[in-house]
């Protein structure tokens, strides 16, 4: 069948008696070859329209809405700083708090953080925190912040499971929006404790060591 013939035919199959007698009137080869046609057809055409789709058009998160994620078990301690001990409250407050870093992946990404130094081969670690973050109830987040979370997860009586991960660690402001780390012995591993989530000094300043098991609101 010449490449004219088969253009006349393609026309007459556009209607469904037209589809009809066309097949009628082929052979099984090229009944074959026809559906082949039509598949890759529709095929490259697909993909086209996808590809056009997808280079044309950028999906945007829609603000609101009801996030539910199922889980084994309940929560106890909605406070970063005992959360670890649970599967459950550390999925919580995964959810609630952001950290001064966080894992994508393999790699730890700035969360909170602008930028960070690790300085005198690994014994000083120097961060800033990201400007105009704040708390949900408006108050800012600062340098405060982190050094109370950490004296608080350091204090014996507040007993947080982090207590191990930061002892020996002197913490010092540098201002608002800066300090630093000062270990007793050179440790890259510590960039791993600066997934750190703080929690709000304004909150909980007057809180004694056992109402740190809830929010003291």
């Amino acid at each position: 069948m010449s490449f004219k013939n088969f253009l006349l035919a393609l026309r007459k199959v556009f209607t469904l008696s037209g589809l009809e007698f066309f097949l009628k009137s082929q052979s099984k080869v090229e009944k074959v070859f026809f559906f082949l046609f039509l598949f890759c057809f529709f095929l490259s055409f697909s993909f086209l329209a996808l590809n056009f789709y997808l280079k044309h058009t950028q999906l945007q998160p829609k603000e609101g809405g009801i996030f539910i994620e199922g889980m084994v078990g309940f929560p106890n301690y909605l406070n970063p700083i005992y959360s670890i001990a649970s599967d459950v409250d550390d999925s919580i407050t995964n959810l609630l708090f952001s950290g001064l870093m966080k894992f994508e992946g393999k790699n730890l990404v700035p969360d909170l953080l602008e930028n960070y130094k690790i300085l005198e081969e690994g014994k000083v670690f120097e961060i800033t925190l990201k400007e105009n973050v704040f708390w949900d109830d408006g108050h800012k987040i600062t340098s405060d912040d982190i050094i109370f979370t950490v004296k608080a997860i350091q204090n014996p009586e507040v007993k947080s499971p982090l207590r191990t991960a930061w002892l020996g660690v002197d913490v010092e402001k540098i201002s608002e929006n800066s300090l630093k780390f000062v270990l007793k012995n050179p440790s890259y591993v510590f960039l791993e404790n600066l997934t750190l989530k703080p929690i709000p000094k304004h909150l909980f300043r007057k809180c004694s060591s056992c109402k740190f098991f809830s929010f003291c609101i």
